[in-house]
C-alpha cells in the first residue's frame, strides 16, 4: 500500500510461470485519489476533478496482450464523487426542446461496476448524478478488438425527454 495523489493504492500481482502459457492475476484498489491532481500530473490539465475509488480483480493467461486479452476475466468498479467535469459537451447543441448544457458541470457522483469475460468488459450500471443532469446506461468494451459500444441516456434538469448518447468506435478514439 502506498499514498498516491491524496489517496491510497494497494494491490497484488500473481504469475504462475510453471505452465507454457503462464496464468497471471492482478488485484488493485485505489481509495480517495484526487482526480484533478492526477490529471494535472499526467496531462497538464484538470478536465475532471473529484475523489476516485477504484477496485479491480482480473486474471488470465499469457504474458503479452494478444495472448492475454481473449481469456481475460474478472470484475471491478469505479466511482468519482464531489467533483467537476470541465470542457465536456455531452449533449449535442441544437436538440429540439433542450436547453444547452454548460460544458462545465458539477459531479455529485459518477459510478459503474463491470465484469470482464473472455476479454469483453460489460457494464450495465453507469450512473451520473449532477445538479445539471443525470445519466444512466451501459455497454461493452471489447479488449480483444479494441472496440467500444456504449449507450448512455441523459436527462437534463427540467428538460424532458431523455436523450441517448450512443458511443461506438475504437477504444483509442470513440465517436
Amino acid at each position: 500500500s502506498f499514498a498516491l495523489f491524496g489517496g491510497t493504492t494497494s494491490g497484488t500481482a500473481t504469475a504462475d510461470l510453471r505452465q507454457s502459457t503462464p496464468s497471471v492475476g492482478l488485484t488493485a484498489a485505489v481509495k480517495g485519489l484526487a482526480v484533478g491532481q492526477a490529471m494535472q500530473a499526467f496531462t497538464g490539465k484538470q478536465d475532471v476533478t473529484g475523489t476516485l475509488t477504484f477496485n479491480l480483480d482480473v486474471n488470465g493467461k499469457g504474458l503479452d496482450w494478444k495472448t492475454l486479452a481473449p481469456g481475460l476475466g474478472g470484475k471491478g468498479n469505479v466511482s468519482i464523487v464531489n467533483g467537476e467535469a470541465k470542457g465536456f459537451n455531452l449533449i449535442p447543441p441544437g436538440l429540439p426542446n433542450v436547453a444547452p448544457v454548460p460544458v462545465n458541470f458539477p459531479i455529485k457522483s459518477l459510478s459503474s461496476s463491470f465484469t470482464i469475460s473472455n476479454g469483453i468488459l460489460n457494464t450495465k450500471d453507469i450512473a451520473l448524478n449532477s445538479p445539471m443532469m443525470t445519466a444512466a446506461g451501459g455497454g461493452t468494451a471489447n479488449l480483444v478488438t479494441q472496440w467500444l459500444s456504449m449507450n448512455i441516456r441523459f436527462l437534463v434538469a427540467g428538460q424532458p425527454p431523455q436523450h441517448p448518447l450512443i458511443i461506438p468506435g475504437p477504444l483509442s478514439m470513440p465517436t
